[in-house]
């Protein structure tokens, strides 16, 4: 465990500064996962490679983000599937793709796709957070909406047409709905 400029900062100073103010001070040893401690530059790593199912057992709850659900193109609606855009979203990403993931909203989990990145179909390379939330029809413009990463699905790629992303798109919601109805994934990883 190191902290501090420089990562100058050890156990043994920690315990030190503690005893000056008189604060009692434990020292717990690392928890390890897969031969490794547990830390955030690894759960940060497993971020940036994509591997959101890894982060997931690191942190013991799915990776989680939220932002504003904003006015899109409306190109997902025209495609038959439309997506909640997020804006002013405040953690981390992972590396762009196409995630299956989950999204709570008030009693229910709803399974959800989800694409991080452009849409090079259409020729756009901004980076957008756009959510399909399956089995769910409803207005969610500006209110914030929480989204759950499970697992990696797919590199983002461009189509040679419109039909063949949907086509595309309709086996990601499918591979999207197994993962969650196999996962552990419950009601209770929303609670946190």
């Amino acid at each position: 465990f190191r902290f501090g400029h420089n990562r100058a900062g050890d156990t043994t100073l920690l315990q030190t500064l503690c005893e000056k103010e008189g604060i009692i001070c434990t020292i717990v040893p690392p928890v390890v996962w897969a031969g490794q401690p547990v830390s955030s530059s690894r759960i940060r790593e497993c971020l940036a490679l994509g591997d959101v199912a890894q982060a997931w057992e690191l942190m013991s709850r799915p990776f989680r983000t939220c932002g504003e659900v904003v006015r899109g193109a409306g190109r997902g609606r025209s495609l038959g599937f439309p997506t909640a855009n997020l804006a002013r979203v405040r953690t981390l990403l992972p590396k762009p793709g196409i995630y299956a993931g989950a999204v709570p909203l008030g009693r229910q989990v709803y399974p959800a796709a989800i694409s991080l990145g452009g849409n090079p179909t259409f020729d756009e390379a901004e980076l957008k957070l756009e959510v399909y939330i399956i089995d769910f029809a409803g207005n969610l413009y500006g209110q914030e909406l929480q989204v759950d990463f499970l697992e990696y699905l797919r590199d983002i790629k461009r189509f040679a047409s419109a039909e063949e992303l949907i086509t595309q798109m309709a086996r990601d919601v499918e591979q999207t709905r197994k993962i969650v109805n196999r996962s552990e994934f419950t009601r209770s990883d929303h609670t946190l």
